[in-house]
């Protein structure tokens, strides 16, 4: 009888049908991650690091692994990572759910579960205040499907999408602070802000932020309980601080030794003129210019329509939450734009506005992105927009008209589709998981969040790049900069130029400064034609066609038959910028477009980049690397060398520089595919060898 009085009162309330239009929104708007749910993940870039934050913790925790401290990571170097942005509750809820389905498909219906509940969090904050279900709805409309959170998902911030539990916090405080702050309150206002906590520590702060502007609303409007709500908002933090002191201890003692900031640049403050206008990456943009882009949607824009309606109803709002809301829309806007006022990208005033001296206070100096301040104005925008409309919803034709301004934010905010990516993992990585020694880690040239990713399916320990962890501290840093031959590698793998257009015009038109060894040039792109396609360079190179090497060692000219589909092409070659560096590509005998121009050749090509840099979309991705000269020591002791650290392979991807390793070492690949080259650093006999496919 209670399990279905419990019921009857869940359905009556109305949370049954929130949740399933909430649910079937997410799915709508964030198409199409729900149709490649276990096969792409939502967004790109820092998406495969935070789901390699939910397999590594999984693996951890079943290898009996401490999660936080170890040398997995950089190894040999053993160290304490507790300032990457592991957002642990969530990285625990994914435990159970990677156990039934990929880790992919983990990370994605966390990442689309965070829409559902926030939307639901911000319906049951607005019924608290006193509005109606159909106000209330639109309230969690506009809060969860906002540009900060498609633009959060889009890049992959897991930890900054996920801001669902704020408008529980914020409900639950609110409640104690009207019905009293008894013991069940307290409990659930500490429990709420713990959960705020172990997602990102920056809502933890904005959280904190908060409560102090409720409690100087109090100051001034409601002085005769002002101690009483101190008190309990005093108690509510130190239950939630308490346990999570030696995480909090442990932060503060590893930023001693993070390298002094650089400064923000505008890419992480809140530019003033994005508040009123909408992204290119947004559905309103393209409808207005009438253009299709994947530009990154600015995540302070707010709708017009709720801004406009939130102006209007300021004049609705009760007396008793006028003053945190004001507060909270003026503090945190004004945070959320940065030491110094930016207008359209540039920089107009060098008054300081309040977050420099924010940054200034113990801790405060890892606050490096001021625009993420901005869900807590989008939250106080949100309610004041659905207080608008309550009076007007609760007229005739409510469901019109709510499904009208539904549809309206919608559309202003959309920006679907929502890219997603998936990565070509080698075989390679497969094949090591098997191999032995078991114990034999990995130097990994992949690009920052790649590598990672890679070791979900290899399990070795790693040595990679500078960036794979946030906020590397002094040991790692001095291990990548002091070791000779991990510095070799490492640095002739940073690019000096990455731009998208013609491999010649790139190289010449390159502000570089090559040393005694030139420089490498790899070009990637995308060829759509139908014939013989040559290439003929002033050194040797080396000529990929969709995966198939094409070229023989050593070779200055290749030639291969294109047969009218879309063919992925890549170029390697040396260069010192000397005239020996022409590079030449001809299809049936005629020689490849100019940037932008039209193809002279018998049949039309179409060349598009790999990757497209400054809305670039003609020609080749082009990467330009150093050629270091010399080595850090002889062939064989740097493979002993490298063996008495534990390292067992060296691998570097399609894409990367194998100059020191084939030239200046003289070593050969063990295994090679269209994804990597990988060198097996001991002295027997290779025995995965992968022989180069002949051209057809």
């Amino acid at each position: 009888m209670k399990i279905r009085s419990w019921t009857n009162r869940w359905s009556r309330s109305g949370h049954s049908l929130t949740l399933l239009g909430y649910t079937f929104l997410t799915l709508l708007t964030t198409w199409p991650v729900i149709a490649h749910l276990g096969r792409r993940i939502a967004g790109d870039s820092d998406a495969w690091q935070f789901a390699w934050n939910l397999w590594w913790w999984r693996f951890a925790l079943t290898h009996f692994i401490h999660p936080l401290c170890n040398d997995y990571i950089y190894t040999p170097v053993s160290y304490c990572h507790l300032l990457h942005p592991w957002s642990l509750l969530l990285t625990l809820a994914s435990i159970p759910l990677q156990s039934i389905m990929p880790l992919i498909a983990a990370y994605n219906l966390l990442a689309l579960a965070s829409f559902v509940l926030a939307g639901w969090g911000m319906f049951r904050l607005a019924r608290f205040l006193g509005l109606g279900r159909a106000a209330a709805w639109l309230a969690g409309v506009a809060f969860t499907f906002s540009p900060l959170h498609f633009g959060r998902l889009s890049i992959g911030h897991l930890n900054l999408l996920s801001y669902q539990w704020i408008p529980f916090f914020i409900l639950a405080v609110l409640r104690g602070r009207r019905e009293g702050w008894t013991r069940r309150n307290i409990v659930f206002s500490a429990g709420w802000l713990l959960a705020v906590a172990l997602t990102s520590w920056y809502q933890l702060i904005f959280a904190l932020l908060w409560l102090i502007i409720v409690l100087t609303a109090d100051l001034v409007r409601r002085r005769d309980t002002w101690l009483r709500q101190i008190g309990a908002v005093l108690i509510v933090t130190g239950l939630t601080l308490l346990p999570l002191s030696p995480l909090l201890v442990g932060m503060a003692l590893t930023a001693t030794e993070l390298p002094a900031d650089k400064g923000l640049d505008t890419f992480h403050v809140a530019d003033a003129a994005a508040f009123f206008w909408p992204g290119e990456g947004s559905f309103a943009y393209r409808i207005i210019t009438a253009r299709s882009t994947a530009a990154r949607v600015p995540e302070n824009f707010i709708p017009w329509i709720v801004l406009l309606a939130a102006l209007w109803g300021w004049r609705s709002i009760g007396r008793e939450h006028r003053g945190w809301l004001a507060g909270m829309i003026v503090c945190f806007a004004l945070l959320s734009l940065g030491p110094f006022l930016v207008l359209d990208g540039t920089m107009v005033s060098s008054l300081p506005l309040p977050f420099a001296w924010l940054r200034q206070l113990p801790g405060m100096d890892l606050l490096r992105a001021p625009v993420r301040f901005h869900v807590m104005t989008g939250l106080a925008i949100s309610l004041l927009f659905a207080t608008a409309l309550d009076q007007w919803l609760k007229k005739n034709h409510s469901v019109q008209k709510t499904a009208l301004m539904t549809l309206i934010v919608l559309v202003e905010c959309l920006a679907v589709p929502i890219p997603t990516s998936g990565k070509n993992v080698s075989p390679f990585y497969e094949r090591i998981a098997d191999d032995t020694p078991a114990g034999r880690a990995l130097i990994d040239l992949h690009y920052y969040a790649d590598a990672l990713y890679f070791q979900t399916v290899h399990h070795r320990k790693l040595m990679g790049r500078p960036g794979m962890i946030a906020r590397e501290p002094a040991p790692v840093r001095d291990f990548l900069e002091r070791t000779p031959v991990i510095h070799h590698l490492i640095a002739e793998n940073e690019y000096t130029l990455a731009a998208a257009g013609w491999p010649e015009q790139v190289l010449i038109t390159a502000d570089l400064t090559p040393g005694p060894s030139g420089v490498t040039l790899v070009a990637m792109g995308y060829l759509t034609g139908h014939g013989e396609l040559r290439v003929v360079t002033g050194r040797s190179h080396e000529l990929w066609l969709d995966g198939v090497r094409v070229s023989a060692p050593g070779q200055r000219e290749s030639t291969c038959l294109l047969d009218g589909r879309r063919h992925l092409l890549r170029l390697r070659t040396r260069a010192d910028r000397s005239p020996d560096d022409a590079i030449r590509m001809e299809m049936n005998g005629l020689p490849l477009p100019a940037a932008g121009g039209d193809s002279t050749g018998a049949d039309n090509v179409q060349v598009e980049p790999y990757i497209s840099v400054n809305d670039t979309t003609v020609g080749f991705f082009c990467v330009i690397y150093p050629n270091l000269a010399t080595a850090a020591g002889p062939p064989d002791e740097t493979r002993r060398f490298l063996r008495t650290l534990g390292f067992g392979w060296v691998v570097v991807p399609f894409y990367g520089n194998d100059h020191y390793l084939l030239e200046v070492l003289g070593w050969s690949p063990a295994y090679e595919d269209q994804w990597l080259a990988a060198w097996r650093l001991d002295e027997a006999t290779p025995s995965h060898r992968q022989p180069l496919l002949p051209m057809e």
